[in-house]
């Protein structure tokens, strides 16, 4: 005898219908015919098309929350900044590149300061030595790594589609020149990034995001939320209220001097 799985959709007048699961879950058949490929390129003419894809630089401002070993209230890292030179190429979505700069203070004192520029890390101390391959920039992929999912080099594997926040998501994985992967899923209504995971040192790293906004004039679609988990575990949430796009930005901006915060 077949065996079939059910599940109870409550209408508006609260009367349950079992629906079969396998026809709940169903692709519809436009979905089924979308490769890989083109799901990313309507994914990412929705975040901003050439603006987003090719930026000069951007700044990210907000403030950030911090989930501590446990149970308790979040820290709250205020303000929260982060200012980026983008690169033209990008051989390895899992080191730093171009030049950034993470900024953030707690009360009045620097708490996440940790820059790149170009050849150099930093952290509150000044140089670390670690070049663009360190334990934090591992841990730090987010969009980076899609913007150069079609160049040369890159490759894509479509994904079972999945539901990310009751959102119904194309999943895509890119793997770039040097074999590291991200996965990828984007929403099925808009286009929009809804989720990355990847591996890193430390673990897995789940990002989703939310409440997009834009600005009068300006194709950038930036998410105002950013929810991180480490292996399973809420790590920080990344609230955003402002960006500016392809501004000047001092190559000073991204070195930090020992004592800087003394």
């Amino acid at each position: 005898m077949e065996r079939r799985t059910f599940i109870q959709i409550c209408g508006a007048t609260g009367v349950a219908t079992a629906l079969p699961l396998t026809a709940a879950l169903a692709q519809s058949s436009d979905d089924q015919a979308l490769d890989a490929a083109e799901i990313v390129r309507r994914a990412q003419a929705a975040m901003g098309g050439d603006q987003w894809l090719r930026p000069t630089s951007y700044h990210l401002h907000g403030h950030l929350l911090e989930y501590p070993d446990g149970p308790g209230e979040p820290i709250r890292h205020d303000p929260y900044d982060l200012w980026r030179i983008h690169p033209d190429t990008k051989p390895d979505g899992h080191l730093a590149d171009g030049q950034i700069r993470v900024s953030s203070f707690v009360d009045g004192e620097p708490r996440l300061q940790i820059a790149f520029d170009g050849s150099e890390t930093y952290d509150v101390n000044g140089p670390t030595g670690e070049g663009a391959d360190s334990p934090f920039w591992r841990t730090s992929m987010g969009f980076g790594m899609f913007r150069f999912a079609l160049d040369d080099g890159y490759s894509l594997e479509r994904e079972p589609d999945d539901h990310v926040d009751g959102a119904p998501v194309f999943s895509v994985t890119v793997i770039d020149p040097s074999g590291g992967r991200g996965v990828f899923s984007l929403r099925k209504d808009d286009y929009r990034m809804a989720r990355v995971a990847f591996a890193t040192p430390r673990g897995f790293h789940e990002r989703r995001f939310d409440n997009f906004f834009t600005k009068d004039g300006i194709s950038w679609v930036q998410p105002g939320r950013t929810r991180s988990w480490l292996n399973g575990v809420r790590a920080y949430d990344f609230i955003y209220t402002d960006f500016e796009v392809n501004e000047y930005i001092p190559i000073e901006t991204f070195r930090i001097s020992p004592g800087q915060f003394d």
